[in-house]
């Protein structure tokens, strides 16, 4: 229509903008609602003014995005016992909060929360939910890369810096948003960068992160994730064993094991996967005693679509190996404590002094509970700390380990 574009090179540019990843929306919108009402909208190739041909690929997908709402992964399984974490975090979010962070250890159900939140938002006063998964990313132009991947915005060339403008503008344009960025512990300081970029008067956006430590971004509202109640944890196997398992041995029985598993892995949801798969093929004596502190998949389980890490064994591994060497000494001699500690007796368990950089006990503790891999509950007036038992477990063979390397050292 000449009364919006005087020619048509002069729409090819208004193209261009949108091939190079320009927050056009706006723009957009007209040249979707006028091509529409002409011929070119249904036309055949060779039908279109000279050198739109050029160009169609490109409109046909920016009208597709203008569609499309959320790339929200599909929730499997029903969600348990999560009620009232995922209104703690919907309030939040409600009362404006920009960057929510849900925090908690590996396995304990992050994603598969922060989805069902996604979920609700849409069907709420929200323009969009986009995902974004960062578990293989380690450096800033990988998550910037990762997020425009999500956001199926294609990049313009140029430094990080520029690029993180970019993205800003297109998550502008998209109005009031949530954007998950999911598993970012070994991004944080990239994470904080963007976000510094993002979080502004300019955007309407929010973001819903998850992690096994916090961000410690000044905006950031925490909410923490523990295991399932043991109620939950049995629907939630129940559930997960297949019609012809609980058939071949019984509801009932299957109730029996379920509940026994429920509280011996302590409500872990990945080890209440993992449990349910063995289910029918072991013996309810065999899961709770010799499975549960080093649980795998049962050899043939379909793992295609999972993650390497999705183990326990694999989830303590990827926490392992973020931590620093005294972080991680300190954590496999924390694991001498059953049943908890206080901070005095961490005090006089604690032995540090080979790592120069190791602070004080107190600051150590803290550390670790920020990286999810201890908890603290009140008891009176002082908090006493614990761990899940699958990571006690995993800490303890670790303890082992720096032993013999210990005394490897020492020499005869």
């Amino acid at each position: 229509p000449a009364d919006r574009w005087p020619s048509t090179e002069a729409l090819f540019q208004e193209i261009e903008l949108l091939q190079a990843g320009l927050p056009a929306v706006p723009r957009l919108s007209h040249i979707m609602e006028d091509v529409s009402k002409t011929q070119w909208g249904n036309a055949a190739f060779d039908e279109l003014p000279e050198g739109l041909e050029r160009h169609i690929d490109t409109v046909v997908h920016f009208r597709s995005q203008l569609d499309a709402r959320s790339n929200l992964p599909p929730i499997e399984h029903p969600t348990f016992g999560r009620e009232e974490v995922i209104e703690a975090v919907l309030v939040l979010l409600g009362v404006g909060k920009r960057l929510v962070t849900i925090k908690g250890l590996g396995g304990i159900g992050k994603t598969r929360l922060a989805c069902e939140v996604g979920a609700r938002m849409l069907e709420e006063d929200c323009s969009g939910v986009w995902f974004c998964d960062l578990s293989e990313v380690s450096t800033l132009a990988g998550l910037v890369h990762q997020v425009a991947a999500s956001l199926d915005v294609p990049l313009v060339e140029g430094e990080a810096a520029d690029q993180l403008l970019q993205l800003g503008r297109v998550l502008g344009d998209r109005g009031r948003c949530l954007f998950v960025l999911d598993n970012i512990e070994q991004v944080i300081g990239p994470v904080n960068t963007a976000l510094e970029s993002w979080l502004d008067d300019r955007t309407e956006c929010q973001f819903l992160v998850t992690s096994r430590q916090l961000v410690g971004h000044p905006q950031e509202q925490v909410v923490e994730l523990g295991g399932l109640s043991s109620d939950a944890a049995v629907l939630m196997l129940m559930d997960l064993v297949d019609s012809d398992r609980k058939q071949a041995i019984g509801d009932q029985e299957v109730r029996n094991i379920a509940e026994a598993l429920a509280d011996a892995v302590e409500g872990v949801p990945l080890a209440l996967e993992i449990a349910a798969a063995w289910i029918g093929r072991v013996s309810r004596d065999v899961l709770t005693a010799d499975l549960v502190g080093h649980l795998e998949y049962p050899a043939g389980e379909d793992l295609q679509n999972r993650p390497e890490r999705a183990t326990v064994q694999g989830t303590l591994d990827w926490s392992w190996n973020l931590m620093a060497p005294w972080e991680q000494e300190a954590l496999a001699q924390l694991s001498v404590f059953r049943g908890g500690f206080f901070l005095e007796s961490a005090e006089e368990v604690l032995d540090l002094f080979s790592h120069m950089d190791a602070p004080w006990t107190v600051a150590v503790i803290e550390s670790l509970c920020d990286k999810s891999l201890l908890f603290a509950r009140p008891v009176g007036d002082q908090p006493r700390f614990g761990m899940y038992e699958s990571v006690r477990n995993y800490a303890r063979l670790k303890l082992e380990v720096l032993g013999r390397e210990r005394a490897a050292e020492a020499g005869p």
